[in-house]
């Protein structure tokens, strides 16, 4: 079985495994065409969107370089029997990763990843009346800035409509946060604010599993 909002750590553990009908089924619910995924790193959330709801198009912002993603997948598989150690490119990780969780080919479709581009960049650059018909921020929040936190809020007011999906996570114990980022406790009054400021969208909050290193994994979604 596939685990539950209030199993996964991810997003993408949704989608992952296991017999997902019936999450499936909610999912279909809100008829998802267009896909951001915010701090996608290498994609794999979208390519399960992909695979699980044929998105027509699938777009998302990283603030790390392309190459750095590449060096992360060989570290995380180094060993591993299917490991892929002549991807050096993110197709060809899209590819590695994709077949090494379906079983198949990445169907070809509309991409569109911003790398090392910030949240801030990529807000200033919307176009006033674009709208999403879903919206994922896992696991992203507590690794931002005041600024961060204001443009992701705002992204998710304004660019959705009200048959979008919405889902955004964060932990309360991580431990590699850099200088200038929020305390858990500002970060996690901000996700609770922006729940409020999305009630028309039904979003609510579902406290997920916790990490030995993290801490606990707090969600916010009206899937």
């Amino acid at each position: 079985m596939s685990k539950t909002i209030e199993e996964a750590e991810w997003f993408y553990e949704l989608l992952d495994e296991g017999d997902k009908s019936l999450l499936i089924e909610r999912f279909q619910q809100f008829k998802i065409h267009h896909v951001l995924d915010i701090g996608c790193g290498n994609g794999i959330s979208l390519q399960l969107m992909n695979l699980a709801l044929d998105a027509d198009y699938l777009e998302g912002v990283e603030l790390r370089p392309w190459k750095a993603l590449v060096e992360e997948y060989h570290e995380i598989m180094s060993g591993k029997p299917n490991h892929k150690k002549d991807v050096s490119t993110m197709e060809e990780l899209w590819n590695a990763v994709f077949k090494i969780t379906s079983g198949q080919a990445m169907p070809k479709k509309l991409w569109s990843i911003a790398y090392e581009t910030s949240i801030g960049e990529y807000a200033s650059q919307l176009p006033p009346g674009k709208k999403y018909d879903a919206i994922i921020v896992s696991q992203v929040l507590h690794m931002t800035n005041e600024r961060d936190i204001q443009c992701i809020s705002e992204i998710l007011r304004n660019h959705t409509h009200a048959h979008s999906m919405i889902y955004y996570s964060m932990k309360d114990d991580y431990q590699q946060n850099k200088a200038g980022t929020l305390q858990a406790e500002d970060v996690f009054n901000a996700c609770c604010t922006l729940m409020k400021d999305l009630r028309d969208r039904n979003v609510k909050y579902t406290l997920g599993p916790k990490s030995e290193t993290q801490g606990w994994c707090h969600i916010y979604t009206n899937l």
